[in-house]
C-alpha cells in the first residue's frame, strides 16, 4: 500500500496501492468506477444493511527511467496495457455563439 489517509474515528478514508504484477491493468482497468459497498455494522441491532459508495481509480504506471524506443512501442502496440485505440478517443470541438457564449 503507497499509502492510506484515516479519519478521526480510525476508518480508513482513502488508500492508495501500486500493483507492479505485469498485465495487471489491462485485468484491473475495468474495475475503474464508483462501486455500492454493503454492510451489517457490529453496532446495528437489528441487522440493517448499511450502503455506502466508493470510488476506484485504476491508471497504469509508466516506468520513470526507460528508454523512449520502449515507450513509444508499446503505446503503438495494441496488445499493450498503455494502447490507446484511436476509436475509443472522441473529440468534441464546440464554440460560443450569441450574447457572450449564453445562447
Amino acid at each position: 500500500m503507497e499509502s492510506a489517509a484515516k479519519s478521526s474515528t480510525d476508518e480508513i478514508q482513502e488508500a492508495v496501492l501500486e500493483i507492479e504484477t505485469p498485465g495487471a491493468y489491462g485485468q484491473l482497468k475495468c474495475e475503474a468506477g464508483v462501486h455500492r459497498v454493503q454492510r451489517v455494522p457490529a453496532t446495528e441491532t437489528q441487522g440493517r444493511t448499511h450502503t455506502s459508495a466508493a470510488s476506484v481509480l485504476v491508471l497504469p504506471s509508466f516506468p520513470e527511467q526507460g528508454n523512449e524506443e520502449f515507450a513509444t512501442a508499446d503505446l503503438d502496440d495494441p496488445s499493450s496495457d498503455f494502447y490507446i485505440s484511436p476509436q475509443d478517443v472522441r473529440t468534441d470541438v464546440m464554440r460560443a455563439r450569441g450574447a457572450g457564449g449564453q445562447h
